[in-house]
Order: C-alpha cells, then structure tokens, then sequence
C-alpha cells in the first residue's frame, strides 16, 4: 500500500473514531471538521522523536507557520532540544511541535531522528 494510501486511511479512522465528519472525493485533501467541539489532539498512529541539529549552542531554530523559510514564525526550538514530530514533510521541512507547543515547520536537515529504547 502506498504511504499516501495509508496516511489517509489513518486520518479516516482518527476522524471517525474522534466524531468527526471525513470529507470524499474532492474534498478529501480539505481539512477534515469535527461534528461538535473541537477534541483533545489525538497523537497520530506515526509520532517521531527529533533532536536538533546543526544549530549552534545558545542559538534557536524558528519553528515556521508554513514549509518555507519566509513562513511566520510560531515558535522555537533551542540547539539540541528534543520534539516530537508529525509524520508530515513537504519541501525539505518537517511538521514538528515547537516548544510553546504549537506546530509548524522546520528545515529537515536541522533534524536528527532519536531511535526510541528497545527499538
């Protein structure tokens, strides 16, 4: 099964198990609503664990509202710091969570994968 193929039919089953309305057929790429309030963020069934890299000590890494280096910035990480990432990348940059935990984008290449114990 191709990775795209799985990564929606895990939003599928998030999005039904959470309450929410999954859209079809054109619409399937919009953003998915839920039927009532707004749910408690639901970790996805792929979470990575990133440390950062190449950035130098004392230094931050801004964290981008968007998959570019003019995005807004939403937050930082500092050099070295541990995050936890989303599974999504788009244009050598990674969907991370910064750490005033908002999401948003950094450059793949100012990350480093952390293999989890017992892996």
């Amino acid at each position: 099964m191709k990775l795209r193929n799985r990564v929606l039919a895990a939003v599928a089953a998030a999005t039904i198990a959470g309450g929410g309305v999954l859209a079809t057929g054109a619409a399937a790429n919009a953003a998915v609503r839920p039927v009532s309030a707004p749910a408690a963020h639901v970790p996805s069934a792929k979470t990575i664990t990133y440390q950062v890299v190449e950035v130098r000590k004392g230094h931050e890494l801004a964290v981008r509202a968007s998959a570019s280096s003019t995005g807004r910035i939403v937050g930082h990480l500092k050099a070295g710091a541990t995050t936890i990432g989303t599974g999504r990348s788009s244009h050598g940059y990674v969907e991370v969570k910064a750490s005033n935990g908002r999401t948003g984008w950094v450059p793949a290449k100012n990350l480093r994968q952390v293999q989890k114990k017992g892996r």
